[in-house]
């Protein structure tokens, strides 16, 4: 999930991670056009899991 507010956290991504494997989190933009896409991203941060059910929206 993510959020611009605060308030409101939309499901982005869901994937399924074995336990027992790294991971390497990140942040991606793509485009159909395949070129001419600048994007800038800001304030991304990594915290604890939120302890809401996964569907939650809220």
């Amino acid at each position: 999930q993510y959020s611009t507010d605060g308030q409101t956290w939309p499901l982005l991504r869901l994937c399924h991670w074995p336990t027992h494997s790294r991971r390497f989190v990140g942040v991606m933009a793509c485009t159909p056009e395949r070129a001419g896409l600048d994007v800038v991203f800001d304030g991304f941060s990594i915290g604890a899991p939120s302890r809401k059910p996964l569907h939650d929206l809220s």
